[in-house]
């Protein structure tokens, strides 16, 4: 009686550490299919590797994502597995890199369904001019499936927080006095933890019936043909920045070229 109760025991305590072994092989599993997705965006050639990383989803999968910006706003999309890989293909088109620190907080499996908690440290960076455009963090609760012996990403639920932000769309108001003649531009453009509002006044006149602007001492040409010129200090054409139809869009051009590494868009008020 004594043996069978101690065999009975004994199988117990193997079938105990055996489940342990396969959770603790399955949690060890679902840590690399985390690594091996987020390491393949990170690689030389990342549009070419992206879609092995997209291999990690079921084709079922759903993207939650809600993104809060520098400036407190709340942007909220719900994504498939092929609207998830189109943003980062636009991405690498247009030479962005990603450069990120992974963090897997908690892993929890149960039969062929896992839960895992990780959060990646991002930086933005602007590979044409080398310069960090944003930062911020991706906090991630996922749900795996395991198929085939196979895990797979189910669904993510993502809260992007944005904490420092240097490129991005800017705002530009021209203000004008009829009385006074004066004009001002008033922009607002990302400054890493904040945003920064200028006020520029802009100086214009003729000069030997050239109509010439300068702003922060920078000069520039408006001409008959509606081309606006960059000037040198010696009012020598450096290079056609764009066509204006008109002052306001002279000002919006030149604000346009001063902030260039600040803003890639310029929305006009």
């Amino acid at each position: 009686m004594m043996k069978a109760l101690s065999n009975i025991l004994i199988a117990l305590i193997l079938g105990l550490f055996a489940i342990q072994s396969s959770f603790a092989q399955s949690k060890k599993d679902v840590e690399k299919l985390i690594e091996n997705a987020v390491e393949n965006r990170r690689s030389k050639n990342p549009v070419a590797e992206l879609h092995q990383a997209m291999d990690n989803f079921s084709e079922s999968a759903i993207i939650n994502m809600t993104y809060v910006s520098m400036d407190e706003k709340k942007h909220k999309k719900v994504l498939k597995k092929t609207e998830y890989q189109t943003i980062y293909e636009n991405m690498y088109k247009e030479n962005i890199r990603r450069d990120y620190e992974l963090e897997v907080h908690d892993i929890q499996v149960r039969k062929n369904t896992a839960v895992a908690v990780f959060s990646l440290d991002y930086t933005l960076i602007n590979n044409a001019n080398g310069k960090v455009m944003s930062k911020g963090t991706e906090f991630i609760v996922s749900t795996l499936i395991a198929k085939e012996s196979a895990w797979k990403f189910l669904e993510l639920n993502i809260t992007d927080v944005e904490s420092e932000k240097y490129q991005g769309t800017c705002s530009c108001e021209v203000l004008s006095n009829d009385k006074t003649g004066n004009v001002v531009a008033r922009v607002v453009s990302p400054k890493g933890d904040h945003f920064q509002r200028d006020v520029h006044s802009v100086y214009r006149k003729k000069v030997k019936g050239r109509d010439l602007f300068m702003v922060q001492g920078v000069k520039f040409e408006w001409t008959e043909n509606l081309e606006v010129y960059v000037l040198d200090q010696d009012l020598k054409p450096l290079h056609l920045l764009d066509n204006a139809k008109n002052h306001e869009q002279v000002v919006q051009k030149i604000i346009a070229y001063l902030y260039k590494d600040e803003c890639f868009g310029l929305k006009v008020q």
